[in-house]
């Protein structure tokens, strides 16, 4: 499946890559909350596994009116590994 896309209020995560659900329990798997977003909570998944993949994540209502630093103060740049879509080579 390409760009599948779960949301709710909190926050909405896109897979970048072609995704297959079949046999996935999102409702379990997939975790969005308030300024939080767990993908496969209660497992050992490595990348690229299962739902484990690239994707874009969007939080909703991060900031309230009673946030009192910047957002870049309080947003830092943290090293990720990042993977790319797998191929059939």
């Amino acid at each position: 499946m390409d760009n599948f896309t779960v949301w709710n209020e909190h926050a909405k995560i896109r897979f970048t890559c072609p995704l297959s659900v079949l046999g996935e329990n999102i409702d379990e798997e997939i975790i969005l909350e308030h300024r939080f977003v767990s993908v496969h909570p209660n497992g050992n998944v490595g990348p690229g596994e299962r739902l484990n993949q690239p994707s874009i994540i969007t939080l909703f209502n991060f900031f309230d009116e009673n946030a009192r630093l910047a957002p870049e103060r309080v947003l830092q740049n943290k090293a990720m590994n990042f993977i790319g879509c797998k191929t059939n080579d």
